[in-house]
């Protein structure tokens, strides 16, 4: 088989045994070829026809994204330029388990798991260490005797008995020896290498992403970015997981927007879109856009909310003459507040009630005397009215907001002040 048939085939074996897959994607793309989640398994493949092809930094950046999407690497391919990779046998290359397309099969499709996994120095296996121990005092078999009849010394009969691998010749021999079942069948999805101390270095990015990379994490997250992938970088916090790209909109980016829309579905997590000029839309192919405004435009807010559940995206961009802000957080449920720079916000504000048929009353609470607004988007992000832009002294403040005029749906009411914002949800139903 080709490449591109192997591909095809491997996403065939992986959707009977019941994964839900990721779409075909650009065979061009180095990092990986194949999402698939099933239950709470993720597995994150990569295709090869010879692994030689796969270097060491493509593997150490395949790890680092399997780590932070707490899913599971591995390498499907057919030869080295040396030889065959043979049935029922685990490798490591550069530290991902690698196999055979016929192994994958007969793991998922015919139940029967690997047995054997390749290292340095030759073949092993996993032992059951309890069993050989208890097998060794029922028959009062001296560490020593033992020792002898495998070839190796009373330490390593110590060390297997306490669940240290073997070598398949000498697994043989004790089981010989022991006349019962050593061998212990490995699962292909359960190893994965630590990846706390890989560092990959990535080629540097234009200076319109660098700058975002910089606002991300000046709001506090984490960014990973990344090459040859349908998606720029992966940015985290301790909560939460996005899929970050950037770019502009044409016919090669809408199809990198619709692969992250998909994968952010089968990885259960967010994806977002910076874009570079502004559309008037939302979402790209189902994935909420951030748009980046223009040296020569003036934007107060111009906010993207899309919905996933209960939660819902709040960002946008702030053009300040000669660089931009980016304000937001993902993953704000009713009544969070942004994740910006740790400012005291509105100490108070609650809205009820927040499903609405004629109106409904905003309490809010200033600390200090600041500017305060009151805006009332839609859930397309378009800002339908300023309900309110005055100064407030401190003190307790209310607000009858009627939605006899507005169409039954999902609509927001934010708050800000000179310390931050604090955004409501609203549904109005007719």
């Amino acid at each position: 088989m080709n490449r591109l048939e192997l591909i095809r085939a491997t996403r065939d074996i992986i959707a009977k045994a019941g994964f839900y897959i990721s779409e075909e994607t650009d065979t061009r793309m180095i990092c990986f070829d194949i999402v698939a989640r099933r239950d709470n398994v993720l597995l994150i493949i990569k295709v090869l026809t010879n692994v030689d092809s796969f270097s060491k930094f493509n593997a150490d950046q395949l790890l680092v994204i399997s780590n932070l999407l707490k899913g599971v690497p591995i390498l499907i391919g057919e030869r080295t330029s040396q030889k065959a990779i043979e049935q029922g046998i685990i490798y490591l290359r550069h530290g991902l388990p690698m196999f055979n397309f016929q192994t994958l099969h007969d793991f998922l499709i015919d139940g029967v798991p690997p047995l054997i996994f390749s290292a340095p120095g030759g073949f092993y296996v996993n032992i059951d260490g309890d069993a050989l121990r208890q097998a060794r005092e029922a028959k009062d078999i001296s560490l020593g005797r033992l020792a002898q009849v495998a070839g190796v010394s009373r330490k390593a009969i110590q060390m297997y008995e306490s669940g240290m691998s073997t070598m398949i010749e000498i697994a043989l021999r004790l089981e010989e020896f022991l006349d019962i079942p050593l061998i212990k069948p490995m699962n292909p999805f359960s190893l994965k290498e630590r990846t706390k101390q890989i560092k990959i270095q990535i080629p540097k990015k234009d200076a319109i992403e660098n700058d975002i990379f910089n606002h991300l994490r000046g709001l506090g997250y984490n960014v990973l970015p990344t090459i040859q992938c349908p998606f720029d970088a992966l940015t985290n916090d301790s909560e939460v997981l996005i899929l970050t790209g950037i770019g502009e909109v044409n016919q090669r980016f809408s199809e990198k927007a619709k692969m992250m829309t998909n994968l952010s579905k089968i990885t259960e997590r967010y994806s977002v879109i910076f874009l570079k000029k502004h559309i008037n839309r939302s979402n790209l192919e189902g994935t909420p856009v951030i748009h980046i405004s223009e040296p020569t435009s003036i934007y107060r807010y111009q906010p993207t909310l899309v919905n996933s559940h209960d939660n819902y995206l709040i960002a946008w961009s702030e053009w300040r003459g000669s660089y931009f802000d980016i304000y937001g957080n993902v993953d704000i449920e009713t009544g969070s507040v942004e994740k910006s720079h740790d400012r005291p916000l509105p100490d108070y504000a609650v809205l009820a009630p927040t499903i609405s048929l004629e109106s409904c009353h905003l309490q809010y609470t200033i600390s200090r005397k600041t500017r305060t607004q009151i805006f009332l988007y839609d859930a397309s992000g378009r800002c339908l009215q300023c309900l309110l832009d005055a100064m407030r002294k401190p003190g307790e403040y209310e607000l009858n907001i009627p939605t006899q005029s507005l169409a039954t749906g999902v609509y927001f009411i934010s708050i800000s002040t000179d310390a931050g914002t604090v955004t409501k949800k609203l549904t109005v139903i007719r």
